[in-house]
């Protein structure tokens, strides 16, 4: 990723780790703002990937799709192997409910 943006994905973590969801989703939302406006691509598509996992825990599918689904769309473009992992996330997400 890239330097303050790695810093809030791993608070963000450690948030989501501890259960502290809100904290996370903060934190998060940062780390996707820097990453942003650096326009690092994977370093987006990793935290949306988190921030999803945070919301589905939250029982917020409908944001955890979301969040995954733009990650989906960068794992795509990027041809990276994740993209099957997050599609795999959607999938079980509409299988839940």
């Amino acid at each position: 990723m890239c330097g303050s943006a790695d810093t809030h994905d791993s608070i963000g973590y450690a948030h989501q780790q501890l259960g502290e969801y809100d904290r996370a989703v903060s934190a998060y939302r940062e780390a996707l703002a820097r990453c942003r406006s650096s326009d690092v691509l994977y370093g987006s598509a990793d935290t949306l990937g988190r921030l999803g996992d945070t919301y589905m825990t939250m029982g917020r599918p409908w944001d955890a799709r979301a969040a995954w689904g733009e990650a989906l769309d960068v794992f795509d473009a990027l041809g990276h192997g994740r993209a099957d992992e997050i599609r795999n996330k959607i999938k079980e997400s509409h299988a839940d409910g």
